[in-house]
């Protein structure tokens, strides 16, 4: 499944304007269906990020996305 700029769906953002997108075999309760990406259960899954944009930020390493964390 891909996520982009373009999808008809929205993420919600966070206060500070970042978003979470959850990946598992099963989406939790208080997530909602948009920032849920479903995976294969007992499967590892390699998560790929395609940037684009015209500022310098990513470039320069002024800004880095987060690690992936594991929740339970």
């Amino acid at each position: 499944m891909y996520i982009t700029s373009r999808s008809p769906r929205s993420i919600p953002k966070n206060t500070d304007g970042s978003i979470d997108i959850w990946f598992g075999p099963e989406k939790p309760a208080h997530v909602a269906e948009s920032a849920f990406i479903q995976t294969v259960s007992g499967r590892n899954f390699l998560v790929a990020l395609r940037m684009y944009g015209s500022g310098t930020e990513f470039y320069d390493q002024t800004w880095k996305p987060d690690d992936v964390v594991k929740v339970k």
